[in-house]
């Protein structure tokens, strides 16, 4: 596998010297009190207050837009210092995972004589040939995605599963109970999402009941270990899926009771990645403060655009989601 992609697990003493500085770095992360105080700010001050914290120095105007780039420039230089002492692979598969799947689905149905370059241009060849030492994956689902091209909404459903399939492998191959742990809940709240969701088009006449079943025998070939997807086994109409959703009250099935559907699936994954604040070192403090971080972006990028379309202090509050104080 190139080494763009290749995960290797390692000893813990590996990332003694990152360790200590991310223990440092999780110290700034901002508390759901800042964040609370900052959705009830307008925007000017949302700028003045981020000016307290280390997205000063990406800070280049106090305009919704300004703030916005600021807040993703932030997180992308936090990901490449730390790429600087963590292998390539590590990185792109758990932090830059949703760039190169949207790469795959741009190229499903853009033809273009764009001449690109470097890793852009070998993965690009290894998907029309089938030449060269990348994921597997990757070859499989564009070979899907061309093949349903003339349903773009089919496209989208594929890219999903087959995202979700590749971090749960790649968090095999990291050895890590707690990355593994983090990626199986993710998997269980996405894949449960992604089928109440289709379920509800069909009831809807957005789409047909065979296009809910071809997605869920692939789910079920796809993620048949998992424990709510072994429950599901049987189920061949969404009537039957409705029904089943319905009577079981335990996680992730709770989810679609409420509003808050992504919500209550983000807490989730926020409890797995608090078990990261009681390692010291290795390879899980690294991942969990850069999911914290991810988390934290999320929620400052939501508050601003939030506030940019009318939303009010106790809506931006419902959305607020943090795994530390």
């Amino acid at each position: 596998m190139r080494e763009e992609f290749f995960i290797e697990p390692e000893e813990n003493d590996v990332y003694s010297y990152i360790s200590g500085r991310i223990k440092v770095l999780e110290t700034m992360l901002l508390s759901a009190e800042i964040l609370r105080k900052i959705a009830s700010l307008p925007i000017s001050d949302i700028y003045k207050e981020l000016m307290e914290t280390p997205y000063r120095m990406f800070l280049s105007g106090t305009d919704t837009d300004s703030i916005s780039r600021a807040i993703f420039a932030r997180h992308e230089a936090e990901i490449s210092d730390i790429s600087k002492y963590i292998s390539p692979g590590f990185i792109n598969v758990f932090f830059r995972d949703k760039l190169f799947f949207l790469k795959l689905k741009k190229w499903v149905f853009v033809f273009s004589d764009e001449e690109l370059e470097g890793l852009d241009r070998e993965i690009k060849n290894f998907l029309e040939t089938g030449r060269g030492d990348f994921p597997p994956l990757f070859k499989e689902v564009f070979d899907m995605m061309k093949k349903e091209k003339d349903e773009p909404y089919k496209v989208g459903w594929l890219i999903d599963l087959f995202h979700v399939k590749y971090l749960l492998q790649s968090a095999e191959e990291t050895k890590s109970v707690l990355i593994k742990e983090f990626y199986e809940t993710y998997a269980e709240g996405k894949i449960f999402i992604f089928l109440e969701r289709l379920s509800n088009f069909v009831l809807s006449h957005e789409i047909k009941e065979k296009d809910f079943m071809e997605m869920f025998i692939l789910v079920s070939n796809f993620f048949a270990d998992l424990p709510s997807v072994k429950k599901m086994r049987g189920i061949k109409s969404v009537k039957l899926f409705k029904k089943f959703s319905k009577e079981n009250s335990s996680y992730p099935f709770t989810l679609v009771l409420g509003n808050s559907l992504d919500k209550e699936f983000r807490k989730e994954l926020l409890k797995v990645l608090r078990k990261g604040r009681f390692i010291n070192v290795g390879i899980e403090v690294v991942f969990a403060y850069l999911k914290l971080l991810e988390f934290e972006v999320e929620n400052i990028s939501m508050i601003v655009r939030g506030k940019s379309m009318g939303m009010g202090k106790k809506e931006l509050d419902e959305r607020i989601n943090v795994a530390y104080a």
